[in-house]
């Protein structure tokens, strides 16, 4: 557990944030590693926040453009990823 003023602790605290435990830098300079080997960019504002091929990630290794964007129209059958509706049935 952190304490300090922030009220981060280890689960919330931000990629390289000083008063996590050796442990948890350890972990995270594996994920680091790892990560970023496969090409991968971190949001340094959330440890497990990480892009490939997007916006962010464009910005962040100087790109001019992502790989890929955002995807309007396709067909679906799936159904929506949160509803305030309760499910029918």
């Amino acid at each position: 557990m952190v304490n300090n003023r922030h009220g981060w602790d280890e689960v919330t605290a931000p990629t390289n944030f000083p008063g996590i435990s050796k442990e948890a830098r350890l972990n995270r300079r594996i994920l680091i590693t790892a990560m970023s080997k496969a090409g991968f960019t971190n949001y340094l504002g959330e440890w497990w926040h990480w892009s490939y091929g997007d916006s962010a990630w464009a910005v962040r290794i100087g790109r001019g453009t992502a790989i890929y964007g955002r995807v309007d129209g396709l067909p679906t059958n799936d159904p929506p990823l949160c509803t305030s509706e309760a499910p029918s049935g």
